[in-house]
């Protein structure tokens, strides 16, 4: 039933845009308002012509081919709260060049934990004015989510992973175990969120696949008007203070979708942690009671992270038998990782 469960948090490759010829160049470099250090691995994006990049160790950027105009350039990074700028690129000048300072993001939430277990009935994003503090922490999940996005298409990578499926029958009766290693590439075409459809049908075979969300769907206007998000409270782990974040689908989503936990590091907002619920079982699935995918995150450059760990369960409704009582698993390992062309730790990439 998890066959297919290794599409859960496997960034998705989209287009960063046309890259222009001949025009002019724009380059940067990003830093701390506070101390002036150079903040690497940032996210710059240059509109209207849709293209981005992140910046190097040293907080530089560069984008080619720029024609003479005004552009809009934005900037993101982990902690931090985002900065769009206007910049102007005249026609008697080759390069031009900007600074931009970010400043630290500090937020002060209630200590009340709010957990998401109320009907989604308004979905969207946070109230940047009702719900302002909220709001911030919230664009820190965003920035997860598109960083994510941007290291699948600007710098591709492949990885190998170790998958193993196996289930239990009563409390400790192991069953099937099989293991295999594949090797999977980010710039490959796969599964994309939409709204009731995490549950697809084989008409030819008549198996069942469960798709669960990337960690770069968060990112897209589907999942983020479908879902609504509350925040669940500070949390104490083993690698210490994470900030909750809860979503449950909208209540007008009649087939299955998805529910779960965000956890976002307390200091530096990188996602540790997603936590995936099924919200509600197809009625062909009788005998399925819960799916339930955990997912865990390392980084793999500074601020550049993947998925580590994928943890995925399917519970079958208890019965009166102990040995009628079946949990199927299916796990994931990140066994290595490597950049297929360019490496985000070298200089700003030329667009």
């Amino acid at each position: 039933m998890l066959r297919r469960l290794l599409a859960v948090f496997i960034a998705l490759p989209v287009a960063v845009g046309a890259q222009g010829n001949g025009g002019r160049l724009l380059t940067g470099v990003v830093v701390a308002r506070v101390d002036q250090e150079p903040l690497g691995h940032s996210m710059v994006s240059v509109q209207p012509v849709g293209r981005q990049t992140f910046t190097d160790d040293a907080g530089r950027f560069a984008f080619q081919g720029l024609p003479p105009g005004v552009y809009r350039l934005r900037v993101t990074h982990l902690g931090f709260a985002p900065s769009e700028i206007s910049v102007t690129i005249p026609r008697d000048s080759t390069t031009t060049r900007v600074r931009v300072e970010l400043s630290e993001v500090q937020v002060r939430l209630a200590t009340v934990q709010i957990r998401g277990d109320a009907p989604c009935v308004a979905p969207g994003a946070p109230d940047p004015v009702k719900d302002r503090e909220f709001y911030i922490i919230f664009q820190q999940l965003e920035q997860n989510a598109q960083q994510y996005r941007l290291l699948a298409d600007s710098f591709p990578y492949a990885y190998h992973e170790e998958r193993t499926n196996y289930s239990f029958r009563g409390d400790s009766v192991l069953e099937a175990m099989h293991t295999d290693t594949t090797m999977l590439r980010s710039d490959k075409p796969g599964w994309t969120y939409h709204p009731g459809r995490v549950v697809s049908t084989d008409f030819i075979t008549r198996q069942r696949s469960m798709h669960l969300p990337t960690l770069s769907d968060f990112a897209s206007d589907d999942f983020v008007k479908n879902h609504c998000f509350r925040y669940g409270g500070e949390v104490h782990t083993a690698e210490g203070d994470a900030v909750r974040i809860d979503f449950r689908s909208s209540a007008r989503i009649s087939s299955p979708d998805v529910n779960g936990t965000i956890l976002l590091d307390a200091k530096s907002y990188q996602i540790r942690r997603a936590e995936l619920h099924l919200s509600q079982v197809p009625s062909a699935l009788r005998k399925v009671a819960t799916v339930d995918v955990t997912t865990l995150f390392r980084e793999v450059e500074p601020s550049v992270l993947v998925f580590s760990e994928v943890h995925g369960v399917t519970a079958m409704i208890p019965s009166k038998d102990l040995l009628d009582r079946v949990a199927s698993i299916e796990d994931h390992v990140l066994l290595d990782f490597g950049f297929l062309r360019a490496d985000p730790r070298g200089t700003a990439q030329k667009p």
